[in-house]
This record gives C-alpha cells, sequence and structure tokens, in this order.
C-alpha cells in the first residue's frame, strides 16, 4: 500500500470501518512510512480535541420540552390577541369589496346605457338605409319608381 492510499483510508481505519485485510495493509506501511506514522498521530489527537468538547457540554433533557412549551405558549397567546382582529379585518374587507362591486356596476351601466342610447338612433338609421335602399343608396343603379313600390 502507498501513502496516497493510507491517507485516503485513515479515516476509516481509525473509525475501524476497514476490511481485516485492509487494515492489515495499513499498519504495515504505517510501520514503514514514517510521515504516514505523524500523520495518524495528528488525526488521533484530533479525534481526541473533538471526544473532550462533546464530554464538556453535556445534553439537557428538558431543554427542547422547554423550547417546544415556549413556542406554543407565544402561539396560543398570540392566537388569542389577534383572533378579534383577524375576523374583523375579513369582514370588513369583505364588506368594502361588495360595496366597490355596487359602485363599478352601477358605474359601467350607466355608462353603457348613456352609449347605447345615443348609438341606437344612429343604427336604426344604418339598418334602415341597409336593407331599405333609396335612390341614393342604390348599389345596383336600379331606378325604383316610387308608383312601382306602391302597387
Amino acid at each position: 500500500m502507498n501513502c496516497k492510499d493510507t491517507n485516503k483510508f485513515m479515516l476509516q481505519f481509525l473509525d475501524g470501518e476497514l476490511s481485516a485485510e485492509k487494515t492489515s495493509e495499513i499498519k504495515e506501511h504505517l510501520m514503514d512510512c514514517s510521515d504516514c506514522s505523524t500523520e495518524l498521530n495528528k488525526v488521533k489527537q484530533l479525534y481526541g480535541l473533538i471526544e473532550e468538547e462533546k464530554n464538556e457540554f453535556s445534553h439537557n433533557p428538558y431543554l427542547s420540552s422547554k423550547v417546544l412549551n415556549r413556542i406554543k405558549d407565544d402561539k396560543e397567546q398570540e392566537s388569542i390577541l389577534l383572533r378579534p382582529i383577524r375576523y374583523a379585518l375579513i369582514a370588513s374587507l369583505s364588506t368594502a369589496a361588495v360595496f366597490v362591486g355596487i359602485v363599478m356596476g352601477s358605474f359601467l351601466s350607466n355608462i353603457n346605457s348613456s352609449i347605447a342610447q345615443s348609438d341606437s338612433d344612429e343604427s336604426i338609421e344604418l339598418l334602415a338605409d341597409e336593407y331599405f335602399p333609396t335612390s341614393s343608396n342604390n348599389i345596383y343603379d336600379i331606378q325604383i319608381d316610387e308608383t312601382e313600390n306602391n302597387k
């Protein structure tokens, strides 16, 4: 085994995750190579420091339950205060939306009715001209006798 392979498997070697064959190969290399042995000792020291840090802080089993209860209490208190405000806000917005709808509808219907009235007279004349051609509006250049229409 070479230095590159040893460095590649060093953490797994320290954790005991390698097969017996790989472990023996790394041990043999470590006996022959002082650089890899020094590197292994440095990693072991780091592992020791990490373990000391982990043991320094003890786990408080009640911390998570305290935090969760505090969050729950804050949510309940907030919801008690905001519930009436929320309902009042929803009711006012609904009322305002209905009012705006009524105003817009009446405004638009007034505009449409005034447009329809002014256009109705003109459209009736245009329709009459299309369906009852006069001599000035005859596209076929046919002379229409007034006496023939009365018969």
